[in-house]
């Protein structure tokens, strides 16, 4: 892989981490917007109700004077918010016109239910502008960090970091990226600003026209929702623009001299992402915004180091000397080995560089014993050894070398495949000659074994089991030792919902593209998931495995065991639809299809060719999620 081709690669991944990050934050955030519009609604219609006389609502009416019991309530309220504001540190000036509020004997009712539509505002976008800068100062010291982590390793050389101070990201937090000259935190008060005022209009505008209640509450929701938008819209944004700022400084650091803009290419980049990519520029012009992404809000361009040499693999590398704060980097140093030894300090059995030293940057698999002793020739295990070690998938290669030489015992046979969990043991056949002459590899089928393999025995960080857990706890067996839904990468709750958008995605098209995908045997793994998607019956494929197999868990443990009413129920959480016998059935051949469809994919990453560009064409999501999870291997 060339040196360019490196440092996009890790440097989109560490986007797509911060994305990732995002999301997850943001949906938090949704949850508080949404509390905050439930407890909205409920006081409105409260006052709606209480007001209304015969159901004649008048602009007249919402502004008469409260009545004693009336006031004596506000009043009450009142101390809670001013209560509620002492604790959460909300600004003095709101804090003092409820006061004033709260003093006054002639108050109408219409300022009332607006004074609790601001301290709703209020609180809500106080904990949302604590809440963003907690995860904008992480996401500056992860991205700093992780930046000169990928730096070392592409480089082979670490150097000595200090720890990033409270006082430095505050800083740059601060610091306006953008041409409207605002920070982040004015963005949201500003936001704020507009979301009572949005508030006011609405009720004011309801009441005059004698608009039914519910008209008002939706109106209500309404921009609320608008409001949560542009505040996951600002935390995009700022988190790209907080994460540049950090890489930037990284660059300067350790001296990176240029850099590089990598947009993401597809229908929804913008034109000026799209002219700018690949565009290289000094570190002395790096400039948010200008130079460098994000470039608008949403932007998901990101920006790696250039270097104009190019070095092959096993090349020379330029080192800084033995000056005590440059050290060799192995390439398969973890993170956290490297932020143990150049950020806290701990250099114990680690050697300086020597100057202009030859760095080996590649990672290697010396041997794969268990492989070699399968039954294939000295030139079939040499070949294979060499397509992994030189596969430009580095991450390929890394699992090759932790989980490689896992499997128990691997047999090569006469027909067929297959891994076996319990016994940890692979069984492989080389396609015949008819079908490698139409787009198979030659390994194709050892690969897909080796697949099984690691979404058994490997180890990957960050991935969620929400969807497989809440299977297992609604659909027990026996006493809940023995699991129907297993806790793999293929099961995650990542590749599960790629794979459903594919699913989607193919539920009309394979009709259209039926003879183009019959055409070659490279499409076997899509026509296989075709086949587990929509039924052998409708979905006519030449390749794939039988009904048996792929309706196997839902015979066996579903069905089988009568737990069709507890799989409906945990499905309807879920948000899925299967109502019918039938639509559970199919639902759950889900799983087995994931499973079969991660080793297919795994198969054609790892073999190249006509294979990998048939996922690429008919199973985009599902591979983009194999390379983000292959990419956190522990």
């Amino acid at each position: 892989m060339g040196n360019g081709a490196y440092w996009k690669r890790r440097f989109a991944a560490l986007e797509q981490g911060q994305h990732e990050k995002d999301e997850a934050y943001i949906k938090d955030l949704g949850q508080q917007f949404h509390m905050a519009s439930a407890r909205l609604e409920a006081d409105i219609e409260k006052w709606y109700y209480r007001l209304a006389e015969n159901n004649d609502i008048t602009y007249t009416a919402a502004k008469k004077l409260l009545k004693a019991d009336e006031l004596e309530e506000f009043h009450w309220t009142v101390e809670e918010y001013i209560q509620k504001g002492k604790e959460n540190g909300i600004n003095q000036k709101w804090m003092k016109e409820l006061e004033n509020a709260s003093a006054r004997v002639h108050i109408n009712r219409l300022q009332v239910i607006k004074l609790q539509m601001r301290q709703e505002a209020e609180l809500l976008f106080h904990k949302y502008g604590d809440g963003v800068e907690g995860h904008l100062k992480k996401a500056y010291a992860d991205r700093f960090y992780r930046a000169a982590y990928e730096v070392a390793k592409g480089c082979g050389v670490g150097h000595n970091l200090a720890r990033i101070d409270e006082r430095r990201i505050r800083m740059v937090l601060e610091k306006p990226w953008a041409q409207d000259g605002a920070s982040f935190s004015d963005r949201i008060w500003k936001n704020k600003d507009k979301l009572i005022q949005a508030l006011h209009t609405e009720l004011s505008q309801h009441v005059i026209r004698g608009s039914d209640p519910c008209q008002a509450v939706q109106a209500i929701s309404k921009k609320m929702d608008v409001s949560r938008r542009k505040a996951s819209a600002l935390v995009y944004t700022e988190s790209a623009a907080i994460a540049a700022a950090a890489q930037r400084d990284c660059f300067k650091e350790l001296d990176v001299g240029e850099f590089e803009i990598v947009a993401t290419l597809d229908s929804l980049t913008s034109d000026l992402c799209r002219n700018i990519d690949g565009k290289h520029f000094s570190m002395k012009d790096y400039e948010v915004g200008v130079t460098a992404p994000p470039f608008h809000p949403n932007c998901r361009s990101v920006s790696c180091p250039y270097f104009d040499d190019e070095y092959a693999e096993g090349g020379k590398r330029a080192a800084r000397g033995e000056d005590g704060k440059t050290s060799y980097v192995s390439a398969d140093m973890t993170y956290k080995e490297w932020q143990k030894t150049f950020v806290d300090g701990d250099k114990s059995g680690l050697h300086n560089v020597k100057p202009d030293g030859t760095m080996k940057k590649r990672l290697e698999v010396k041997e794969l014993d268990k492989l070699k002793q399968s039954g294939m020739t000295e030139t079939e295990y040499q070949e294979y050894l060499s397509l992994i070690n030189s596969h430009s998938n580095e991450d390929v290669i890394r699992l090759y070398r932790e989980f490689g030489d896992l499997p128990l015992k691997i047999t090569k046979v006469v027909g067929g495949g297959e891994y076996s969990p319990s016994s940890k043991t692979i069984k492989y056949d080389t396609p015949l000659q008819r079908h490698m002459d139409n787009g198979v590899s030659k390994y194709s089928t050892l690969a897909h074994e080796y697949g099984h393999a690691f979404d058994g025995l490997g180890t990957f960080d960050g991935l969620h089991y929400a969807e497989v857990d809440t299977l297992n706890e609604k659909v027990k067996i026996g006493s809940g030792t023995v699991k129907a839904f297993k806790r793999e990468p293929s099961q995650s709750d990542e590749f599960l919902s790629a794979l459903r958008k594919d699913r989607e995605a193919l539920r009309d098209a394979f009709q259209d593209a039926r003879n183009d995908i019959l055409s070659t045997d490279a499409t076997k793994g899509v026509q296989d998931a075709i086949r587990g998607f929509f039924g052998e019956k409708k979905a006519c494929m030449s390749w794939g495995h039988k009904e048996s197999y792929y309706n196997r868990r839902f015979n066996q443990w579903i069905k089988g065991l009568k737990k069709e009413k507890e799989f409906g129920e945990a499905l309807k959480e879920l948000g899925v639809d299967a109502g019918s016998s039938f639509k559970q059935k199919m639902e759950c051949r889900l799983y087995e299809t994931a499973s079969e469809t991660w080793a297919n994919i795994m198969a054609a990453e790892t073999c190249q060719g006509a294979e990998l560009e048939a996922v690429k064409k008919y199973l985009p999501n599902a591979y983009a999620a194999l390379l983000k999870i292959i990419g956190k291997v522990e």
